[in-house]
């Protein structure tokens, strides 16, 4: 029965031994979640929508600045990983453009998410000050279809939901019924 318990043992650890690191997931899913930008073709103003993961929070920067700098409008957004409750995602386009995206949905409660009014395009998240966002229950980020006929889909589902697992949440992936 000992030898069956250190068996038992030595696979459970190799087997985590396989699993990416905290630091490992969070890089990898900065490295490739910005990289589907949605275009709104000739349009005077430039949108800027990304996603950040950082020491357990996710970042969402957005901001609408136009071409001549005579407007600039910005936030950044924040939630703990652990908060978010599930993943699901809605498809869009725009109405004069023949222009499809899809939209990644991070859902939370109500009072989980924290929020900061840019000025200008300089301020990062760190430079910044939050207050709470009550009624917010998601952070929406839109990439173009090239997210979904890349594979970079499914790929990043399996991500999202194991740094969110390692940062102590339990979060799952919504899917259409049919």
């Amino acid at each position: 029965m000992k030898k069956l318990n250190i068996f038992l043992l030595s696979i459970l650890i190799s087997l985590s031994g396989f699993s990416q690191s905290k630091e490992e997931t969070e890089n990898w899913i900065n490295q490739n979640i910005n990289d589907f930008p949605v275009s709104y073709g000739d349009n005077s103003i430039n949108v800027k929508e990304d996603i950040y993961l950082e020491n357990g929070y996710v970042y969402f920067y957005h901001h609408w600045e136009s071409n001549d700098d005579s407007y600039y409008s910005g936030s950044w957004d924040k939630v703990s990983l652990k908060d978010i409750k599930s993943i699901e995602y809605s498809y869009d386009k725009s109405p004069n453009l023949d222009n499809r995206w899809i939209e990644i949905h991070f859902n939370f409660d109500k009072g989980k998410c924290y929020t900061a009014e840019l000025k200008n395009g300089f301020q990062t998240k760190e430079n910044v000050s939050y207050s709470l966002k009550p009624e917010r229950t998601a952070i929406i980020k839109r990439s173009n279809m090239d997210f979904v006929n890349s594979g970079i889909k499914n790929r990043m589902e399996k991500a999202l939901i194991h740094i969110i697992k390692q940062y102590g949440g339990n979060a799952v992936i919504k899917k259409e019924p049919f």
